[in-house]
């Protein structure tokens, strides 16, 4: 939605910059003249004196003297007098003083409500233009709206630490063309961990990084809307506020606290639209762990890429393999970063599937497939080094790295992969038999791997989508070819149902308080 609206609100910031600077610093001679003559014009052609909204209910900003058309403790809209100010290059004092002085010759029925920018509003949300006209007063809130929606792509999409995006500058973005015509998107920026001065000692500071962080589209799209969103050094200045600000600002970027703000603004008037537009699929709810700050950003996407059934492969679908290009921008790099955070969300979904299967063995479950026994192995030895006790960084990096560990699967899976390279019936499909990589290969299994495993708990699953099938083919509504598809998926799953019930074996019974 935001993507959509952009132009929009970038050309209504540009159309208050450019009312502002035609303000006046000072009384200009002749100014209440010509307030005068345009209030008398816009009078006489019906049209509404312009107000500020953001003081509706501010009785304090009300007109001077008594008005029995004012509700008692409401008050009026006061005159938008920045924005008058801009159309006749007065100072917004000369607009305020003569309203408020001519009180008599201005009823309440001749102010309108905000005072509506001259710009043409060209998005649309679904069939529908997303408002009627953009208010002179709502440009602050929708540049810090967008600013955040800006900030939250570059966040999640590129593995940046908070620090290191709020210290983004203008010019940070570049790109490569390659020989083979794919693009490469770059960006320049600091970075403030692991920081050493020439003799190799920590030092507090920051400076630019040595490698660009490689990231995909949508971040370098971000970046040159928050380029076109200020004129500011940092994309993401402090004076970008709307609370008051102080005669000098000693740090000149956004502050955490701030820009946590900024995302609950966001979500806020993002549900609005999503209320006034009736699209309620497009809410965003409320987040049950708290506010929503950019520290979180960097792990909910390695967390979707190993613990969601086929992460990785809808992350590749979505973000263009945003897993191997995170992973390449820090190529080289020894220092903790994105490239780790994955491998640490990888150890922990490998120890969640072992947990899980230890639990199940342990109610008396069986075990099926060619990798049966190296299941067992697997859940044992887990059990007996890490059950019941906290996991430590250190002992996830050796779950990750330990090859009998190696069990993948999720909460939909019909099997439990026990990964082996050279036993994997897809790498043996490849010139030479050589593996190319250490995970499965979601897109690629195959039914007469050596790799699988079922358990009770698979087959069960099995059962439920046979039972599934079966009442869609009843209905008779399908096409015939896709009713034949899923008859063979049906016997092909009662084969492999059939198959486990056969041979599947069971662990030995343990012995002792694995706690």
């Amino acid at each position: 939605m935001v993507t959509e609206l952009a132009p929009d609100i970038l050309a209504a910031v540009r159309e208050r910059k450019r009312l502002l600077a035609r303000m006046a610093p000072e009384a200009v001679k002749g100014g209440r003249a010509t307030i005068r003559e345009y209030l008398g014009q816009l009078v006489d052609s019906g049209q509404k004196i312009p107000t500020d909204a953001r003081r509706e209910l501010e009785p304090r900003f009300g007109l001077r003297g008594a008005d029995p058309t004012v509700t008692p403790g409401v008050g009026r809209l006061p005159v938008a007098a920045q924005y008058l100010a801009g159309l006749l290059e007065v100072a917004p004092a000369q607009v305020s003083t003569f309203v408020r002085d001519r009180a008599e010759e201005f009823p309440p029925h001749l102010f309108g409500h905000g005072a509506p920018l001259d710009i043409p509003v060209t998005a649309k949300i679904g069939d529908h233009s997303w408002t009627e006209k953009i208010d002179f007063a709502q440009v602050p809130d929708l540049a810090i709206c967008l600013a955040a929606a800006a900030l939250v792509v570059i966040s999640y999409l590129s593995g940046t630490r908070p620090e290191e995006a709020l210290h983004l500058e203008r010019g940070c973005r570049s790109t490569e063309e390659r020989e083979d015509g794919t693009v490469r998107y770059k960006i320049t920026g600091r970075h403030f961990s692991g920081v050493r001065d020439k003799d190799g000692n920590t030092q507090a500071g920051r400076e630019i990084r040595e490698d660009p962080w490689i990231v995909i589209e949508p971040v370098h799209q971000a970046l040159a809307v928050l380029e076109e969103l200020t004129d500011e050094r940092f994309l993401l200045p402090h004076s970008l506020t709307t609370k008051p600000k102080p005669v000098e600002i000693r740090v000149p970027v956004a502050s955490q606290d701030m820009v946590t703000a900024w995302i609950a603004k966001f979500i806020s008037w993002a549900n609005e639209q999503s209320q006034l537009h009736d699209r309620p699929h497009e809410f965003i709810p409320e987040d049950l762990d708290g506010a929503v700050v950019l520290v979180r950003f960097r792990r909910t996407v390695a967390w979707f890429i190993y613990h969601r059934p086929g992460g990785r492969i809808a992350l590749g679908v979505q973000y263009g393999h945003v897993e191997s290009t995170m992973g390449e921008s820090y190529a080289g790099r020894s220092k903790a970063d994105t490239l780790q955070i994955l491998n640490f969300e990888q150890g922990l979904a490998m120890a969640d599937s072992l947990a899980e299967a230890s639990d199940r063995l342990s109610s008396g479950e069986g075990v099926s497939g060619p990798a049966a026994e190296r299941y067992l192995a697997a859940v044992s030895e887990y059990g007996n080094k890490y059950a019941g006790a906290f996991v430590t960084t250190r002992q996830l990096k050796a779950i990750r790295t330990n090859p009998k560990l190696q069990v993948f699967e999720h909460e939909r899976s019909l099997l439990a992969c026990n990964f082996a390279p050279y036993a994997a019936l897809r790498q043996r499909e490849r010139p030479g038999g050589e593996p190319v990589q250490r995970t499965p290969s979601h897109d690629r299994c195959q039914a007469a791997c050596p790799n699988i495993a079922r358990t009770d708990t698979h087959i069960e699953r099995a059962k439920a989508e046979i039972t599934e099938i079966n009442a869609e083919c009843a209905e008779g509504l399908n096409p015939l070819p896709i009713t034949r598809r899923l008859e063979q998926r049906r016997a092909t799953l009662a084969e492999i149902i059939d198959k486990h019930e056969r041979t599947r074996i069971h662990p030995a019974p343990t012995t002792g308080d694995r706690t």
